[in-house]
């Protein structure tokens, strides 16, 4: 549930609630969230969100403290306003 409502917060670009939980790092259309909250760190070390052209997520990448990572890539994006 706290997943699906991170990436919900991020599809959206509301970047000032992730920084309550996130140390927020942005290189380009990348950004890269290093957890702040024991709860977070202890499903990934970082999350890195690729950016698109429309404003919205692309891809999201989890790096997880086994060493494992999930890759979820969003595809046919439609953006509303």
């Amino acid at each position: 549930q706290q997943m699906a409502s991170l990436i919900n917060l991020t599809a959206r670009g509301d970047t000032s609630a992730l920084r309550t939980m996130f140390r927020v790092q942005q290189e380009g259309q990348t950004l890269t969230l290093y957890p702040i909250k024991k709860q977070l760190s202890r499903l990934f070390t970082s999350m890195q969100i690729r950016i698109g052209n429309q404003g919205a997520a692309e891809q999201v990448v989890m790096l997880e403290p086994t060493g494992d990572k999930t890759l979820i890539d969003f595809n046919h994006i439609k953006v509303i306003y």
